[in-house]
């Protein structure tokens, strides 16, 4: 059978640092972790360890971000995907005409 799927998967951005933070399977310990920017750029981080958190650094505001993650086990079956966007912060009104 395949590994359960990475559950909780959040993408937060503060400036141009975006946190990916997930909860995988407490026995696994590796996850492909693949990033899309908007401008089609795409990579790919193996991430081992217990501590489910990947940092983006140098990600702009106004750039849309998409991030999958898959489990993986020793015998490096995967597990279905997780997936979550970013959308690009929207500016903000004064609510003046």
């Amino acid at each position: 059978p395949r590994p359960p799927r990475p559950r909780n998967l959040r993408l937060r951005r503060r400036g141009s640092t975006v946190i990916v933070t997930w909860r995988g399977p407490a026995h696994l310990r590796q996850d492909d972790v693949r990033v899309v920017l908007g401008s089609g750029e795409v990579d790919l981080r193996i991430h081992r360890g217990a501590r489910d958190r990947v940092v983006l650094r140098g990600i702009r505001p106004q750039m849309r971000l998409g991030v999958t993650v898959i489990a993986r086990d020793a015998r490096l079956r995967a597990s279905r995907p997780a997936h979550a966007r970013l959308r690009p912060r929207q500016k903000q009104s004064s609510g003046q005409p």
